[in-house]
């Protein structure tokens, strides 16, 4: 019976696969079944995924082709159509093909982002500037969607290097750059690896320059804190300017003496130029008004245990150790807890001294 014979090679192959890990004898199995069934959806699928995984690139932009084909499921052809074009693009270097893929795809849901993403990719690698542009410039000013922001940075981002490296328009360039931040900045992780991208292309000086201007004649009042701490942290991690750090960070506190993240910064700069009684007080004020702040309580227990004041350490590390991140060096100061003047489990931080 054809459909038995179609089941067993079916468990055989994936018995192959998944407790055997002969992925060529797996992949082989697949070929026979598929030679038997050459519509069935989910050995077209498994075989598509297991040729992607052992970089049989051709082969399985192949089998992507029949499922697409063959699917009448319009969000599995979509899969097979993005995992299609990004081979096409990243691995087969065939961006013509790949752009092809991913207009079909977009024929039937035009709105979707990834694909437009991955269309960007290949108009790119054509060298059709415009193109790219025009669909960069759409993406942009996206607002549906939980990752929009996401995706406006991405797309600003994109744009400011096309603008800079193919293009060659400088105002685009500057505008897209300054807004791919400003449109980071109200979320923390984002902006953190905006700032990243720019520091690890060497470009933290130039970095340093755009902050300083967008948050003195930025207009976009939920960006001017976060691109400000953004700044004062560059400044003191990157180019280890301490004062530069601070005066941004007085600035800050002006505005929200409350915020959480100026007030570590600050603890951290003070650190930085020696001014060890301040930075004590900027981390143990911290920690009164907000005891799970790990990083205040580190900061505290660095200092305090350069100084042998191990009751503060051990009372500061049973912080850490409450939130689950204390490490092992960290951990031992624990069993000091007593020697802190506190019944274990009960932190008093108004206690805490600030001098040996």
């Amino acid at each position: 019976d054809l459909q038995q014979r179609v089941e067993l090679l079916r468990l055989n192959a994936r018995l192959l696969r998944d407790r055997l890990d002969d992925a060529t004898r797996a992949i082989a199995e697949f070929g026979q079944l598929l030679a038997l069934a050459p519509e069935d959806i989910d050995g077209l699928r498994e075989q598509a995924q297991l040729l992607q995984e052992h970089l049989r690139w051709s082969d399985a932009v192949g089998c992507l082709g029949t499922l697409i084909e063959v699917a009448d499921d319009a969000a599995l052809r979509r899969w097979a159509r993005l995992q299609q074009a990004e081979l096409l693009l990243r691995q087969l270097h065939e961006p013509r093909r790949a752009r092809a893929v991913l207009e079909q795809s977009l024929g039937e849901q035009g709105n979707d982002d990834e694909a437009r993403q991955l269309l960007v990719e290949a108009h790119l690698a054509e060298g059709s500037w415009e193109d790219a542009r025009a669909i960069l410039e759409q993406l942009a000013q996206s607002e549906s969607g939980p990752d929009a922001r996401r995706l406006r940075v991405w797309a600003l981002d994109q744009l400011a290097e096309l603008a800079r490296s193919g293009l060659r328009q400088q105002e685009l360039f500057e505008r897209s750059e300054r807004l791919a931040l400003e449109t980071a900045a109200p979320d923390k992780a984002l902006l953190e690896e905006l700032v990243a991208r720019f520091v690890d292309r060497g470009e933290a000086q130039r970095l340093r320059s755009v902050l300083a201007r967008l948050v003195e004649g930025s207009t976009t009042a939920d960006a001017v804190m976060p691109l400000r701490l953004a700044l004062a942290n560059l400044l003191l991690e990157t180019f280890g300017d301490s004062n530069g750090a601070l005066e941004q960070l007085r600035s800050a506190l002006v505005v929200d003496p409350d915020d959480e993240d100026a007030r570590l910064l600050t603890g951290r700069a003070l650190e930085a130029r020696d001014e060890v009684e301040a930075a004590i007080r900027a981390y143990r004020s911290l920690l009164i008004d907000r005891l799970s702040c790990v990083d205040a309580a580190r900061g505290l227990a660095r200092i305090m245990g350069a100084r042998g004041h191990h009751p503060v350490v051990a009372m500061a590390s049973s912080v850490l150790e409450l939130a689950g991140v204390a490490s092992p060096s960290e951990y031992e100061h624990v069993d000091g807890f007593d020697r802190a003047g506190a019944p274990r489990g009960r932190l008093v931080v108004l206690d805490l001294p600030l001098l040996e």
